[in-house]
């Protein structure tokens, strides 16, 4: 009885440890690329893409003047209260969590618009794979040149 407890346990210490590895090498992927892409982008706080949950608060800053006009220079703000109360009220509702994760691809789409050409695909697999697909596009964009360069007048408005 005790032999198949103890094999009970150790199968699944390694099936979490295997879980484990999983996790941080898509957060390290993650990082390296959101890294690199606000390096490039001038953002001085690019070292915030190390922090697990700080670093979809840095994908807001970087999309920060892309998003849509009236969300522009409130965006991260927006993210990051958005981020804290699914912290502290995922176990009430779930809602709160859908609208995070629903920024999160909000802002990915803005990225991948950037750095991409085939925007629609990179979000429908960042979607269906729930965003677990993000931390290996990401890293896929860290080097690229950008699509397009936004380009904003005095007022804040996209030209170019």
């Amino acid at each position: 009885m005790f032999a198949v407890l103890g094999t009970m346990l150790l199968f699944g210490f390694f099936i979490f440890l295997i879980s484990f590895l999983v996790v941080i090498s898509f957060h390290i992927l993650m990082a390296i690329g959101l890294y690199n892409i606000a390096k490039h982008d001038g953002n001085d706080k690019a070292f915030l893409a190390w922090f697990p949950v700080v670093n979809v608060i840095l994908m807001a800053m970087i999309v920060d003047r892309d998003v849509h006009k009236p969300l522009r220079g409130k965006f991260a703000i927006i993210m990051g209260v958005v981020m804290a109360l699914s912290i502290l009220l995922s176990a009430k509702t779930m809602f709160i969590s859908f609208l995070s994760f629903a920024l999160v691809i909000y802002a990915f789409y803005f990225i991948a618009e950037r750095y991409s050409k085939n925007v629609i695909a990179n979000v429908v697999v960042a979607v269906l794979t729930l965003g677990i697909a993000m931390s290996i596009q990401l890293f896929r964009f860290r080097n690229r040149k950008p699509v397009y360069k936004v380009e904003f007048d005095e007022d804040g408005n996209i030209y170019g």
